[in-house]
């Protein structure tokens, strides 16, 4: 009887019959090794600030609470609005200077006349102040003129307090006269206290 060949390491020795053998050995795959900084550049994220991930910087003008605040224009209207004011005043003040103190005694002057053109010499006469107009009547008009045309134009005056004097250019049928002057006092109101016609 020949002589049973040797067993190799591990062959089970319980084996009968109809086991089955068993499989050799798969070898594993290796993972290839995590690179290190040795083996290359590698991408390095840039630190971050204690205080989390950086922002950009804010755009000029940018405001934090939101859009830019619209400057109010009220102190604007404010100032045109008493600007505005002041004018008025002004030109009112100069209005009623201008009638109590230029227009009105002209105008007295214009309607004297205008009662002498028309040959109404008691009118005129009314329109005069018996304390200033030195015996101005009715008679003594009537022989001065004697119903004559006359033409006027008043376009100079010299105020001072009550005080006007207003003349102009004046002509009279059958008189040798070129200027007129009239005397008049702001007295409750302007009155003509006498006239000068040369």
């Amino acid at each position: 009887m020949a002589d049973t060949p040797p067993q190799p390491p591990g062959w089970p020795f319980n084996q009968g019959p109809g086991a089955l053998p068993t499989p050799p050995s798969v070898p594993v795959p290796q993972q290839p090794a995590t690179p290190t900084p040795a083996d290359g550049p590698q991408f390095q994220p840039p630190p971050q600030p204690a205080g989390g991930p950086s922002q950009p910087p804010p755009p000029p003008g940018w405001d934090p609470q939101g859009a830019p605040a619209k400057k109010s224009k009220r102190p604007l209207w404010i100032t045109l609005g008493l600007i505005f004011g002041a004018l008025v005043l002004g030109v009112g003040s100069c209005t009623v200077w201008f009638v109590s103190t230029v227009k009105a005694p002209v105008d007295k002057s214009n309607e004297f006349l205008a009662a002498i053109g028309s040959g109404d010499y008691a009118g005129a006469v009314a329109l005069s102040d018996p304390g200033c107009n030195q015996g101005m009547s009715t008679p003594g008009l009537t022989a001065a003129f004697q119903g004559a045309d006359i033409i006027y134009n008043l376009n100079d005056s010299s105020i001072t307090d009550s005080n006007a004097t207003i003349s102009g250019s004046f002509a009279m049928v059958g008189q040798n006269v070129s200027t007129i002057q009239i005397f008049l006092l702001n007295n409750d109101g302007w009155k003509v206290c006498g006239f000068n016609a040369k």
